[in-house]
């Protein structure tokens, strides 16, 4: 039974293993009809996963995140009830200082094929409005890009504006900030110059007549 292709040149033929992690960057592709098929659940934890269209968006593009996929299938099409959670480094847009914000994305998505984009009759939407949202994912269900899917509801999670939610921890954080960053004095600065007053002196010293002639001649 197909179901899972770790780097989309080798399949393997097993059930969803549960709590995989993903260590490298590299495709997660699954048969999401057989999964359908059989009510399977996948899990994965998201370590060291590069997600490229975060890039811009995020300080690190490789999130901690876990995910859980639940197939399932509705009128001959697969469903996917999904939730995303972990964390994500982003800029405070009021203080200007990195930032931990943390996910917990739910979703649901009907696979679907360009051809059946949009093709939904009022039955079924009528069948699902008294239990949740659903949006339509457009893509080949027997080959489904677990990282795409992931990486698109990371994005749509985002917050538009990202801030700290208490305005004192931003205040507390640019303190902090131009503390650090404030001109200090040079203690090779300080020595350079003792050391110049000390020369001066000792010239001074061991040259007492040295302004004698200036003196006499006025």
């Amino acid at each position: 039974m197909e179901v899972f292709d770790r780097d989309a040149t080798r399949t393997y033929y097993t059930r969803p293993m549960p709590a995989l992690e993903s260590n490298v960057s590299a495709p997660i592709v699954v048969d999401a009809l057989t999964l359908a098929r059989n009510a399977a659940t996948f899990d994965y934890q998201f370590r060291k996963q590069s997600f490229d269209r975060l890039s811009g968006l995020v300080i690190s593009d490789q999130p901690s995140l876990d995910v859980q996929l639940q197939f399932d299938s509705h009128r001959g099409k697969p469903i996917v009830t999904g939730k995303v959670q972990g964390t994500v480094e982003l800029i405070c847009q009021r203080c200007m200082v990195p930032m931990q914000y943390l996910l917990n994305e739910q979703f649901v998505l009907s696979i679907c094929s360009v051809d059946q984009q949009g093709a939904s009759s009022e039955v079924d939407e009528l069948e699902l409005a008294h239990t949740t949202e659903m949006d339509e994912w457009v893509a080949d269900a027997t080959r489904l890009d677990v990282v795409a899917l992931v990486e698109e509801q990371v994005i749509l999670a985002l917050p538009l504006v990202p801030k700290h939610e208490d305005e004192k921890v931003c205040a507390a954080l640019r303190r902090s900030s131009l503390e650090a960053t404030a001109i200090k004095p040079d203690p090779d600065k300080k020595d350079r110059k003792q050391e110049h007053e000390a020369e001066v002196e000792a010239n001074d010293l061991r040259r007492p007549f040295a302004n004698l002639r200036e003196l006499l001649t006025k």
